[in-house]
């Protein structure tokens, strides 16, 4: 996940780490929360796009929580990656929810709070 190729950027989070957390929620989500405490832009990034697809939607108050602790991080690829994440998790009224009671900074953060 550290990798900057365009590929690895644009494919690994949101497509083969958010399908695998689809897959295998139990092993995968722990795994995503652990990598939010890596310094790594492209980590964290990918960290958030795992959460800008099905995932986020099915998960979303696990969402809710790892994003939050991304909130932080100011550097613009894992900022925009943490708001698409946060749209893709408010798409659905649970996904609203869990965003109000575990992290409304997110919905602050994509005008929807």
């Amino acid at each position: 996940m550290r990798d900057d190729d365009i590929y690895v950027r644009k494919c690994c989070g949101p497509f083969v780490v958010g399908y695998l957390g689809y897959t295998y929620p139990s092993i995968v989500i722990p795994w995503l929360a652990e990598k939010t405490s890596e310094s790594d832009f492209n980590v964290r990034a990918n960290v958030a796009k795992a959460f800008s697809q099905a995932l986020g939607r099915r998960f979303p108050r696990e969402a809710a929580r790892v994003l939050s602790s991304l909130i932080p991080d100011e550097r613009p690829r894992v900022r925009a990656a943490v708001k698409a994440a946060t749209r893709n998790v408010a798409s659905t009224e649970e996904g609203i929810l869990a965003l109000r009671a575990q992290a409304p900074k997110l919905l602050a953060m994509i005008g929807a709070d």
